[in-house]
């Protein structure tokens, strides 16, 4: 049942990002999209990562999963058993 919903979200989230890019699009007023992040700049690995995030004494963080293992996360929950669901949007609308 929870693994249906997370399917029906996830596709629901994509065909909305789909309608809102081509509706935005079709703007000739819309503003120009202008890419800021300098291409120098390389994200941490999923160790580095682990290593860089700050936690109160008595508090451990793990890695359990990173890429290559999950690509574009874009959405994560726990069920009653305590495992986590994570959902990939691995395409984009084209």
């Amino acid at each position: 049942m929870l693994r249906g919903l997370l399917v029906i979200q996830v596709v629901a989230a994509g065909l909305l990002t789909c309608w809102i890019w081509k509706s935005a699009a079709a703007h000739d007023d819309f503003p120009k999209i202008v890419d800021t992040q300098n291409r120098k700049d390389v994200p941490p690995t999923p160790k580095e990562a682990v290593k860089l995030i700050t936690v109160p004494k008595g508090f451990r963080v793990t890695l359990f999963a990173g890429e290559p293992d999950v690509r574009q996360p874009i959405a994560m929950s726990f069920d009653d058993r305590g495992r986590l669901w994570v959902a990939e949007l691995l395409y984009l609308c084209r």
